[in-house]
């Protein structure tokens, strides 16, 4: 028998959403917006006022995420939204209905820091704060486990109006563009900030500035393919180079979940072959893919020449997925 965390969704289950609200990172405006068109369930922590009633009793006080399953089950076209990292609530929904926002780390951290001193007098430093682990490469920790190419949607606070344009075409919404949760006194400007300190915080959010490049270019890439194509042509995928020289990964639509999709190998920039991403996929075990997990694929060592530059394209949209020089035999 397939167990709840690997089977098929429900045609329900994918009207659902999942919305990872990182703080700082226009996620209250964003929230607000979608609350006008769907039925919102808040995870903002326990004892949060802001916190559902049904989160509060079934994840908070009995643990029991079966039976909160059962309980939104009931419910049409809902979001689970709040402070929480993907992977809580990563089995609820396909991949293609997580939503998320980011935000420039050095920008993100000294709004949060802003945030925390107005909202929960916070008396600290700002110094001890950017050092503390928690407000630490905040936004890759609360996305880790997922690959970014796999996220449904990913959009910016610095191109915000973009970024919901962007949503709207993608899932034929029209959330308007609001301004919520905005700081006016900030107790620190990132103007006030010496070299040292921006340095510090760049250091210590490596990880996160490395997300958030990935992020933009994203963004960019996808916002290009919206204007000539269906956005339902869209592939999620995530390929790696692993350690034994293979090409491993997976790739899918949301438009078309049910066929399997047809990549092409390019080697030098000439098409090497064409395969299909239909192999059982085991990686990230709680993530709820499409066609049962068969929408892996792998690309053997010896189609990789040394020194090449290797490209995995979509064969209907040339939508690129993986790109990498070797430059030594693997």
């Amino acid at each position: 028998m397939i167990s709840f965390f690997s089977r098929s969704p429900s045609q329900d289950e994918c009207e659902r959403f999942l919305f990872v609200h990182i703080p700082k990172t226009a996620g209250t405006s964003f929230r607000d917006a979608l609350d006008s068109h769907m039925r919102m369930v808040y995870d903002y922590s326990q004892g949060n006022p802001v916190t559902s009633k049904d989160v509060s009793k079934y994840i908070y006080q009995q643990d029991n995420f079966y039976d909160f399953n059962k309980r939104i089950s009931s419910f049409k076209n809902v979001c689970i939204a709040g402070h929480f990292p993907v992977y809580k609530y990563l089995n609820f929904v396909t991949p293609s209905r997580i939503i998320t926002f980011l935000r420039h780390p050095v920008d993100q951290v000294i709004s949060h820091y802003n945030h925390q001193v107005k909202y929960h007098n916070l008396s600290c430093t700002f110094e001890k704060f950017i050092a503390t682990p928690k407000n630490v490469n905040l936004q890759s920790r609360m996305l880790y486990r997922i690959p970014l190419g796999l996220i449904g949607f990913i959009g910016l606070t610095e191109q915000y109006d973009c970024s919901l344009k962007l949503f709207n075409d993608i899932y034929n919404m029209e959330l308007k563009s609001l301004r919520s949760n905005v700081n006016d006194k900030k107790n620190m400007q990132k103007e006030d900030l010496g070299s040292e300190l921006l340095n510090e915080i760049l250091n210590n959010n490596a990880d996160d500035l490395k997300l958030y490049q990935s992020a933009l270019a994203l963004l960019k890439t996808r916002s290009e393919f919206n204007k000539n194509t269906d956005p339902k042509r869209w592939v999620f995928s995530h390929a790696q180079l692993n350690n034994k020289g293979n090409i491993t990964g997976c790739a899918f639509t949301c438009g078309e979940e049910d066929k399997a999709v047809k990549l092409e190998l390019l080697v030098n920039g000439g098409i090497s072959h064409q395969f299909e991403a239909k192999e059982f996929f085991s990686e990230i075990p709680k993530a709820r893919l499409p066609r049962e997990r068969y929408v892996g694929f792998k690309v053997a060592n010896k189609c990789l020449p040394a020194d090449s530059e290797i490209t995995i394209r979509v064969v209907e949209t040339q939508q690129i997925i993986f790109s990498d020089k070797l430059f030594t035999k693997r």
